[in-house]
């Protein structure tokens, strides 16, 4: 097992706490410029665990607040590196939480999708999935797209892992929507 694979483990078995404050991109990523003209983020929190940041997540959106029924961004920025791999595996993990209904045959077709999309990242790489009701999410690595994700129970479970309240890192979901 590579060292990055034993963290991201040791991150799931010590259920991570995400830390509300974060320093949030100061500009939009340029791929979502053409649908989401906010100029400053929705929300921004830090997924830490022991001390150490995982990544910044970032939620863009024009929309007064957030919503699965208008258009939205959510931008990964990741502070140590991991294969495209790790991320599907938590994505899992992190979906069945969200909505445990999900059939194994879901889980597939979800992983498969996933894996398409999802390639190794770096420390500073950025993940963008670009949301718009009733559109494939668009996936960016860097600005670069690297594809697309089904809409509707898939969106709403995968964008689940961070913003339904069933998520296991509430504290990272208010820091996103300014809850209380």
């Amino acid at each position: 097992m590579r060292p990055q694979s034993k963290v991201f483990a040791l991150a799931v078995m010590l259920s991570a706490t995400p830390v509300w404050a974060a320093s949030a991109p100061e500009v939009a990523p340029v791929e979502i410029t053409g649908t989401i003209h906010a100029s400053a983020p929705y929300g921004s929190g830090r997924m830490s665990f022991l001390l150490l940041t995982v990544y910044t997540a970032t939620l863009w959106t024009d929309a007064p607040s957030w919503s699965m029924d208008a258009p939205f961004a959510l931008t990964l920025t990741y502070a140590m590196s991991f294969d495209g791999i790790d991320i599907v595996q938590r994505s899992d993990e992190q979906m069945r939480i969200v909505d445990p209904a999900l059939s194994d045959a879901e889980m597939k077709t979800y992983d498969a999708a996933m894996t398409a999309v999802f390639p190794a990242v770096a420390k500073g790489d950025e993940i963008t999935a670009l949301y718009v009701p009733g559109q494939p999410v668009r996936v960016f690595k860097n600005g670069m797209p690297t594809g697309t994700l089904p809409s509707g129970k898939f969106a709403a479970d995968f964008f689940g892992i961070w913003l339904s309240p069933k998520t296991s890192e509430s504290s990272l979901r208010k820091a996103l929507l300014k809850l209380p």
